[in-house]
């Protein structure tokens, strides 16, 4: 099975360096201490009602009403105000970026990162519309579903999944956390000016941190025996995670949920992964129905463990929303949901996030040597290998998101 890129190299891009996977598989890091920021927006209160939910009592999905946006790192003005006061925080990205390449080990379907080196900053980039947005349904699948490159292929065309998914995960959010919701530490950043009716306002909610990622000698976890990068300066990189929802736990601190939902299409197309049908097997074979999913999804899975694991949430929340009919991408039904604990995920998942934080903190050593300018990280469509390309200043800049084989239909700004 021959997959497309996620955007195509031009004769103006140089390549400038080739990493095979196999190269990034003995890679480990200990991150140092995490320096919390801050937290912005509004998020929601967990309905327990949801908790009852299964397969034989399902809820219809109904659509959100709002927005949530997925602003890349150097256009968010939190992050840019660190970068303008701190002369420590030296890299700059958002969860969804830096979980990509934590898991890049594992993703088949081809991705990009945009590297911007501007001065002695480093942020890590996404295009809207691309892979960033909108992870693959059964990307690991044996015969993935078809990737059509025009985007009025079939519904169940990789990209028409693609888009189906994000939307459904943004649904599923809002609805089992719409009930009731906490004002955070910070309004949110990216609603200024926006009152509470603006049904264009970002209904997000996000928490900064800070990581260490200065190299340690002899693996100490003692900050003074942490002395850098090769020009002996400290490495910190400001990450904005998400947090998706809170358990309202009385007297004690609240547990932050991280929200995400698998979706089942139809059992019979080509890209199906010989799932079972998740309305007949979920309550009663739960666990083959688990196991199934983690061969067929392990990638995006392993996207979400690692964002959860960068935002420090108590639980992940995993959601089970199938088609109503198999032809008819718009009805869903909400079927069950799965809770772990981060780590305990990563466990099932076979995933270490020492390796993982090995495998950012290279990629992070290796964009502070570059020179000022713009830069792009690949994952070849079809060999396991990271391409890092020197790009013109402009690229991507006026861009549809219609140009990327692998993009679901562009949309605006307000998406996963």
């Amino acid at each position: 099975h021959r997959r497309l890129a996620s955007v195509k190299p031009t004769d103006e891009w140089q390549l400038m360096q080739e990493i095979e996977f196999s190269r990034m598989a003995d890679l480990s890091f200990s991150v140092g201490d995490v320096k919390e920021l801050g937290t912005y927006g509004k998020v929601g209160v967990y309905d327990h009602a949801y908790d009852r939910v299964t397969s034989r009592l399902e809820r219809p999905l109904k659509a959100a009403g709002t927005v949530r946006y997925n602003v890349t790192a150097s256009e968010d003005p939190v992050l840019a105000k660190i970068a303008s006061t701190s002369n420590e925080v030296k890299v700059f990205a958002t969860d969804a970026v830096v979980a990509l390449l934590m898991a890049s080990t594992v993703s088949f379907s081809a991705w990009d990162i945009v590297v911007n080196r501007v001065g002695d900053k480093l942020f890590l980039d996404k295009r809207d519309g691309g892979p960033v947005d909108f992870p693959p349904v059964n990307e690991n699948a044996t015969e993935p579903p078809p990737e059509a490159s025009d985007k009025t292929g079939s519904i169940n065309s990789a990209p028409m999944l693609a888009l189906e998914s994000r939307d459904i995960v943004r649904n599923y959010i809002k609805q089992i956390t719409g009930k009731a919701s906490i004002d955070l530490e910070h309004a949110n950043p990216f609603n200024e000016g926006a009152s509470d009716a603006d049904k264009t306002a970002d209904d997000n909610a996000y928490r900064y941190r800070v990581f260490d990622l200065s190299a340690r000698a002899d693996g100490s976890d003692d900050e003074a025996d942490a002395p850098a990068n090769d020009s002996g300066e400290r490495c910190f990189m400001a990450v904005r995670t998400e947090i998706d929802g809170v358990i309202a736990a009385g007297a004690q601190k609240q547990r932050q949920l991280f929200i995400r939902a698998l979706t089942q299409h139809d059992i019979n197309a080509t890209g199906a992964g010989n799932a079972f049908d998740w309305r007949a097997k979920l309550d009663t074979q739960r666990a083959a129905v688990i196991a199934i999913e983690n061969k067929n999804n392990g990638s995006k899975l392993a996207r979400w463990a690692f964002q959860a694991v960068l935002a420090d949430a108590d639980q992940i929340r995993l959601g089970f929303v199938a088609r109503a009919s198999p032809r008819d991408r718009t009805r869903h039904g909400i079927l069950g949901f799965q809770s772990y604990v981060p780590a305990d995920m990563l466990a099932q998942l076979k995933l270490s996030e020492f390796k993982a934080w090995g495998i950012v903190k290279a990629i992070v050593d290796m964009c502070l040597q570059l020179d000022e300018g713009r830069y792009v990280i690949m994952r070849d469509p079809n060999r396991s290998v990271i391409c890092l390309y020197s790009v013109p200043p402009g690229t991507f800049e006026n861009d549809d998101a219609e140009d990327a084989p692998l993009s679901a239909p562009a949309t605006d700004d307000a998406d996963f």
